[in-house]
């Protein structure tokens, strides 16, 4: 008998993005059930499911239910998908010192790339008009675009130069934390300077091309 699982939360967030991609790297089917966080549902006069609430306490995006399991937080719910299924391929490496810096990217993306690509620039051209109809902050954008996000990109293509990967030769959780954010940038207008940053120009093409982003993107 096939599990039920669902995935809660709007494809545009570069969170919900992240696990749909590990969904979709280790091949587990799912349902997606496109739904705004609990402060813009109440922002907009919408109304909060039942079934939401129960998978997300915070009211935050994504949450996934798995089998009457449930659970809420991108990082979280990919850690969780990788030990239930241990016989699909692994985004976690198994030597201590890679697992490290795979962790340490994964909070990278979502706690300082997130605090500008995310909420200064996403959020702002993308979000507000077209969920809150609200005007974009133009400073704050500008601000973000020309002075806070390159030392950001400056750092990530340090980081890849002569490298498949962020590890490597191994693809990891570290890519896909990264590289969500970067469909968010593309959706806000803003595209990765090929000739600043070639190296990391070139590592986003490699991920972007890989079957599991090219499904979610597609879907």
């Amino acid at each position: 008998m096939s599990k039920e699982r669902i995935l809660w939360g709007v494809k545009v967030s570069p969170y919900v993005r992240k696990v749909q991609v590990a969904l979709h790297e280790k091949q587990l089917l799912y349902t997606q059930e496109e739904i705004l966080p609990t402060a813009m549902l109440k922002a907009t006069g919408q109304e909060i499911p039942v079934d939401f609430s129960k998978a997300s306490p915070l009211g935050k995006i994504p949450a996934l239910q798995d089998d009457g399991f449930q659970i809420a937080d991108s990082s979280v719910i990919c850690a969780y998908l990788e030990k239930q299924y241990p016989d699909t391929v692994s985004l976690y490496p198994s030597d201590p010192q890679q697992l490290a810096r795979a962790l340490w990217f994964d909070h990278y993306g979502d706690d300082t790339l997130t605090s500008i690509a995310y909420q200064k620039i996403f959020f702002e051209v993308f979000a507000k008009p077209n969920v809150l109809q609200l005007p974009a902050d133009e400073a704050i954008v500008e601000k973000a675009r020309n002075e806070e996000l390159p030392p950001l990109l400056d750092y990530l293509s340090e980081q890849i130069k002569g490298q498949q990967w962020l590890l490597g030769d191994q693809y990891s959780i570290a890519d896909i934390s990264i590289a969500t954010h970067f469909i968010g940038l593309k959706l806000s207008d803003y595209i990765v300077d090929s000739k600043r940053w070639p190296d990391l120009s070139e590592y986003l093409q490699r991920v972007f091309a890989r079957k599991a982003w090219q499904e979610v993107l597609e879907g």
